[in-house]
């Protein structure tokens, strides 16, 4: 769904920007018109599947479009004697954009419906996982997540110093109850230092009223069987009415459920709810010295590095398609796919970071616009080689050096984004985005004597390069959904 809703986006991005790019007067242009609608089409289908029990998306006529289109495109541009008709061929290569992401839609739509995914060529690769086994996906989980910066692994291992703390802590102060400490520290614990202090407080406090309740409760029954009768009412109150009511009360009407649970075990009058008081004691304070010494921050920082990181390898994989479109390098597969390894460390800081409390006056980052790159990176680059396959534009130096200064641009553009997102702003110039004509006249006098086929491929790279710009300037605009998050 993640990725639907970034291709979406850029579906939108691409039609605002063919209706900017747009002559006053355009040329008819019926295969790029069907294209459209079929766009169109295919949106509103991919949409209304996800309801409950919609047929899925089919994608046979956006691609029949797709075919019409390419096929279409070098002709009625222009020719050899007059020049090629670069506004033609600007505009086609957005439509084509345009339905490379509505496809990634369209597949998306699919994959979050359950349906499966056969074709190897059906889908771009950001959907590879739609077409593996279970376990499979689990080895690449686990070994995604044995990097220094992985908020699973940072999770993992500071869950498990602390429950290993708490377990020798109980066995060496011989705590009849010991568990109660472990189940202390779970509640107390959580991924960030700040966030962990809040849960301290609701949870001793609740402690101690579930304490005081449940001691006076023992004190004048002692009778077993009234606590067998009362335990369905008391887990209903502590897992139902207690999450309604919030933490203090929640963690009140557990204490008094534990209490209830054990009195008809070995009745101990009121000295099993102080025994629950000094280990929920303990287990808290084991809680917050393991939330406070391993990564007190939590996943805002491994955000930023996992994000520069992230930007970093973007960039590596456009220079290297580009490389490889020019003829000076091999296909970016192994660029590509650390694009993808980047995605799921960056993901998983990104869904721990929204489940943290943030400063309020603090910076912020437009961080579905960071993670959108690598979702137009990838996908871009893959339809960008299929129609314009590597070597196509070798042998045209006025092209090679037209490239060559859009992509040191852009990578320098990737660096100080990175550098600025590494330290939580993004105060620095915006990249300034050029229209796909505007960035061609620049050799427009060189052409009139090229071959149509040569200016089409340099239209298709120039305009991919041109949308990563403006995906990084929607980087440095924060949405205002973004900053309406500002307080959570």
């Amino acid at each position: 769904m993640r990725i639907c809703a970034a291709a979406l986006r850029e579906v939108l991005t691409e039609a605002d920007r063919l209706a900017a790019d747009a002559p006053p007067e355009p040329t008819p242009d019926l295969a790029a018109a069907r294209l459209l609608r079929s766009c169109a089409e295919t949106t509103r289908a991919a949409g209304r599947s996800l309801s409950p029990k919609a047929p899925a998306v089919t994608l046979a006529d956006l691609d029949v479009a797709v075919g019409r289109a390419e096929a279409a495109y070098p002709v009625g541009a222009g020719s050899a004697r007059d020049g090629p008709d670069v506004q033609r061929l600007c505009g086609d290569a957005t439509v084509l954009v345009l339905a490379d992401q509505v496809r990634v839609f369209a597949v998306g739509c699919r994959v979050a419906a359950g349906a499966r995914l056969d074709d190897p060529h059906a889908s771009s690769g950001l959907f590879e996982y739609a077409r593996r086994s279970p376990w499979t996906l689990y080895w690449w989980q686990f070994r995604s997540h044995l990097a220094p910066r992985s908020a699973h692994l940072h999770s993992s291992l500071r869950l498990a110093v602390a429950l290993a703390i708490a377990r020798v802590a109980a066995g060496v102060l011989q705590l009849n109850h010991g568990f109660w400490v472990l189940l202390a520290t779970l509640t107390v614990l959580r991924t960030s230092a700040a966030d962990t202090r809040t849960a301290l407080r609701p949870a001793v406090l609740g402690t101690i009223i579930g304490a005081v309740v449940s001691g006076g409760v023992m004190l004048v029954v002692a009778d077993p069987i009234v606590y067998a009768i009362v335990l369905p009412i008391t887990l209903l109150l502590a897992f139902g009415v207690g999450r309604l009511l919030g933490p203090v009360w929640q963690q009140a009407l557990f204490t008094v459920l534990l209490t209830v649970v054990f009195a008809q075990l070995s009745p101990a009058g009121w000295r099993l709810a102080e025994a629950r008081l000094v280990d929920v004691l303990l287990g808290a304070v084991i809680g917050v010295l393991a939330g406070v010494a391993m990564w007190p921050r939590g996943a805002g920082h491994d955000l930023r590095y996992n994000a520069t990181r992230y930007l970093k390898a973007s960039a590596d994989a456009v220079e290297e398609t580009v490389r490889a479109v020019l003829g000076d390098a091999p296909p970016p597969e192994g660029a590509l796919s650390r694009v993808r390894r980047r995605m799921v460390l960056i993901d998983s800081s990104y869904c721990q970071y929204h489940s943290e409390r943030h400063d309020p006056h603090g910076q912020r980052v437009n961080w579905d616009a960071v993670l959108s790159t690598g979702h137009h990176v990838v996908p871009g680059a893959e339809a960008l080689l299929r129609r314009n396959p590597p070597g196509c534009l070798a042998g045209w130096p006025e092209a090679a050096a037209l490239l060559a200064d859009a992509v040191g641009r852009l990578r320098s553009a990737y660096d100080t984004l990175a550098d600025e997102v590494a330290h939580g702003r993004t105060a620095g110039p915006a990249p300034v985005s050029m229209t796909c004509v505007d960035q061609l006249d620049r050799i427009r006098p060189l052409l009139r004597g090229a071959d149509l086929r040569s200016v089409r491929h340099l239209v298709e790279v120039d305009r991919w390069l041109a949308g990563l710009a403006d995906s990084l300037t929607r980087i440095q605009r924060p949405t205002a959904d973004e900053s309406a998050g500002r307080g959570r």
